[in-house]
């Protein structure tokens, strides 16, 4: 399935207990500019969906790192929380690309104590692939996982498709210096 709203096209599927989603749009800002503002954890919540914190937890190399994040998704969905390993990965100035992988229960812990209103999201791996020609960058953002607690399919689907399109949205807001909605 496949929808396509202001340049931003979300493709999304389900298979195996989990759901997978791919969103695509293109920027007029280097890859480089983009890459850097993605691996900039401490301001990630001002262009990505629902997230409200967002905070750099250990630095393990200059291109590996653990990042906390902590979404509050439209009601009757409760807050989220995750620990997150997250790799850059510049394979030349204009393809770049940023692997993301939730930490598993146990190792999680390690990091950040899970906390009773919080639903901890164990189940998750995604990138985001920047691809630069001549000063626009196409951004490709995909996720595979699932919710975490239960949710209703129904919320599930709609949220494959508005989690993308926010965050995408928002990110090219922030690039270009606009202010996202939140």
């Amino acid at each position: 399935m496949s929808k396509k709203t202001e340049g931003i096209t979300v493709y999304q599927s389900d298979g195996e207990g989990e759901h997978r989603f791919l969103g695509i749009t293109t920027i007029d800002e280097t890859a480089l500019n983009i890459f850097k503002i993605a691996g900039d954890v401490k301001n990630n919540k001002y262009w990505m969906a629902d997230c409200i914190h967002s905070e750099l937890v250990e630095k393990i190399s200059e291109n590996e790192f653990i990042a906390y994040y902590i979404t509050k998704p439209p009601w009757p969905v409760s807050k989220r929380d995750s620990i997150i390993r997250v790799k850059m990965v510049r394979e030349s100035d204009s393809r770049l690309l940023v692997r993301m992988k939730a930490l598993p229960e146990g190792e999680a812990e390690k990091y950040i104590k899970k906390r009773s209103d919080y639903v901890r999201i164990y189940k998750m791996t995604g990138s985001v692939e920047l691809n630069e020609n001549k000063g626009v960058t196409e951004v490709r953002f995909s996720v595979s996982g699932g919710p975490g607690g239960r949710v209703p399919d129904f919320i599930v689907r709609w949220g494959g498709w508005r989690i993308p399109y926010k965050t995408l949205s928002g990110l090219r807001a922030y690039v270009l210096g606009k202010k996202p909605d939140k």
